[in-house]
């Protein structure tokens, strides 16, 4: 093999190797190397009386699901969260079944990480996710904000949260 084919393989492994610009925790969640949020530039402060440091706001989702090897149909039960900070940012993670404690909530290292600004009665997302189909993107959604919670979510008051968001 001659020198100019070496240089090919080497450019396009270097190529491919480096588009992925993100690293994974040690609870297995993807993380930018370099955040590029849209929304840090320009942080909204928890202003809004509803969305308090010291509260989680919880979803349950049950889903029927068949095991590929029984063939059976199954209940699965997973219960996720959401948590906002002062300063913009927010975390949202799920556990399998119904238990999540204050080490879940207080776990920065693992879930989905993002900022969020208030609008209009809306909620606006800006979350980093990693997918078998890219190496991270940055995607946005949106939710209502009725009287003072979150459609879907139930807000709970939680001692003891802690933790200063890294990313």
């Amino acid at each position: 093999m001659g020198r100019f084919p070496i240089l090919i393989i080497i450019y396009i492994t270097f190529l491919l190797s480096s588009c992925c610009n993100y690293y994974k925790t040690e609870y297995g969640s993807s993380r930018p190397k370099k955040s590029k949020f849209k929304f840090s530039k320009t942080v909204d402060k928890l202003t809004d009386s509803f969305l308090e440091e010291n509260y989680v706001y919880t979803h349950i989702d049950s889903v029927y699901g068949e095991d590929p090897k029984t063939g059976v149909i199954k209940l699965s039960i997973t219960k996720s969260f959401k948590r906002f900070f002062k300063n913009g940012q927010y975390i949202q993670g799920t556990s399998k079944g119904l238990n999540l404690s204050l080490n879940d909530y207080n776990n920065l290292n693992s879930g989905i990480i993002g900022y969020y600004k208030i609008q209009n009665n809306k909620i606006l997302y800006e979350y980093f996710l990693v997918t078998a189909h890219n190496c991270g993107n940055y995607y946005k959604y949106e939710s209502k904000i009725i009287g003072d919670s979150i459609p879907g979510y139930q807000k709970n008051k939680i001692k003891g949260l802690t933790g200063t968001p890294n990313w």
